[in-house]
């Protein structure tokens, strides 16, 4: 009686521990880590020959091990296999077209904007002070005299021309 034995095709399958030698965590880098997010990544992680050491955990170690003396940062020279990205899906272009402004509506210069409203002639600072001061004097000529014999009295400042001092 002869036995067969069935062969199966398996793909190697390259996996590091999730800890480390050590008993630390890969991913959140914990001692003796239990947290399941650790464990989900760990489980759907893809893995493959890290490509900068060969798998050596030496930078060019499986190129030139005689002058390698710069350790990988790959685990145990494997590396997370990259995903490809997803597919770009290519949307349609359009133009966006806004209808054209009536005609008897004014416009300025090259921009399209409508011209703001005339609010009158800019406001004249210095005659409106010349103004406070003449209702000053008119109102209180001793406070504005007292004012003006003491310049850097700012309670007599206030007392001849109030807020707008």
């Amino acid at each position: 009686m002869s036995t067969q034995t069935a062969k199966t095709n398996t793909a190697r399958v390259l996996r590091p521990s999730r800890l480390n030698v050590a008993g630390w965590c890969i991913y959140c880098v914990t001692q003796n880590c239990t947290d399941a997010r650790c464990i989900a990544n760990h489980a759907r992680a893809e893995w493959a020959v890290c490509g900068k050491c060969g798998g050596s955990e030496w930078v060019d170690g499986h190129t030139d091990p005689d002058t390698s003396t710069q350790r990988c940062d790959c685990v145990g020279g494997l590396t997370e296999a990259t995903t490809p990205d997803a597919e770009v899906i290519d949307l349609h272009s359009y133009v966006v077209t806004y209808p054209a402004p009536p005609a008897d509506e004014p416009r300025n210069d090259a921009s399209g904007l409508v011209p703001r409203i005339d609010a009158g002639p800019a406001w004249d600072y210095h005659a409106a002070a010349r103004q406070s001061r003449r209702d000053a004097e008119q109102a209180n000529p001793e406070a504005v005299a007292y004012a003006k014999a003491n310049p850097n009295s700012g309670p007599a400042q206030w007392a001849a021309y109030g807020m707008g001092y």
